[in-house]
């Protein structure tokens, strides 16, 4: 994995959660987020997200490098994933992601389809069908994953029933196959996760991100708003310049008027 994409991805986990349902409510609430991620207590990105309840649910997040790291390795990125769970949260029904983003001048994209049957990649830049075969992920690689968003939508779906963070889950961002290895942290509403690359990356690029069974990273969650789930609050991730660190730095609750049933 390139150098931005691992602690990248440790940004975009954080703002996945689960939303109450509102189909009977007269107004429907959305919850905005703010974080900042720093590296030895250096700035290193900022993310904002805002979260829309409804189903299906729709989760859109900017992330946007900053300090040193924006002069030598400027990053904007934007995501979007948009689709339905099934009705225990544990599995997809029809989810369709969609990251943007610009590194160094140069524009990159990747649309995903992901359905019980198969995940399909609808488009991708750079496209890989010319790539070495160890940098392409084969299709029965991709099936019974989640995009980076919806992946951490379940886990916190888990908190918040109470099921504890125990277990895999499987993500694909359209150009690395990936494994969270989730395991129970120091409380209810925390979690501690390993990395384990599955298909997709160079094995002439170093890792940024070393979370690892013996150097896990953490996430916590809290409990900032009435009516609605836990939101992760801090993440933790062991790196070999020293632990990145993303908190949450803001947090509003956004109302509208609901559509009318038909």
């Amino acid at each position: 994995m390139d150098r931005v994409a691992p602690w990248a991805f440790a940004l975009l986990l954080l703002v996945a959660v689960p939303w109450r349902t509102a189909e009977a409510a007269a107004v429907s609430d959305s919850l905005a987020l703010t974080y900042e991620a720093t590296l030895i207590g250096l700035p290193l990105a900022t993310l904002s997200a805002v979260v829309d309840p409804r189903r299906p649910y729709r989760i859109t997040t900017d992330l946007q490098t900053r300090g040193v790291v924006d002069l030598f390795s400027p990053w904007r990125h934007h995501a979007t994933a948009a689709g339905r769970l099934s009705a225990d949260g544990t599995a997809v029904v029809g989810v369709r992601y969609r990251g943007d983003g610009v590194r160094r001048s140069e524009e990159r994209y990747a649309q995903l389809l992901f359905e019980p049957s198969q995940t399909t990649v609808e488009a991708l830049k750079p496209d890989l069908k010319n790539a070495w075969k160890g940098l392409r992920v084969p299709p029965e690689l991709r099936h019974g994953t989640f995009d980076p968003l919806t992946a951490f939508y379940i886990l916190a779906e888990r908190l918040d029933r109470g099921r504890g963070c125990d277990g895999p889950i499987p993500i694909y961002d359209g150009r690395y196959r990936y494994d969270l290895i989730m395991s129970a942290g120091p409380d209810a509403l925390s979690c501690r996760f390993a990395y384990r690359q599955v298909a997709g990356f160079s094995k002439r690029k170093g890792r940024f991100v070393d979370a690892s069974p013996e150097t896990p990273g953490l996430i916590r969650y809290a409990r900032v708003a009435a009516g609605f789930p836990p939101v992760p609050e801090r993440l933790e991730v062991p790196s070999r310049f020293g632990s990145v660190v993303v908190t949450l730095t803001g947090w509003s609750v956004e109302t509208r008027a609901a559509a009318a049933s038909q």
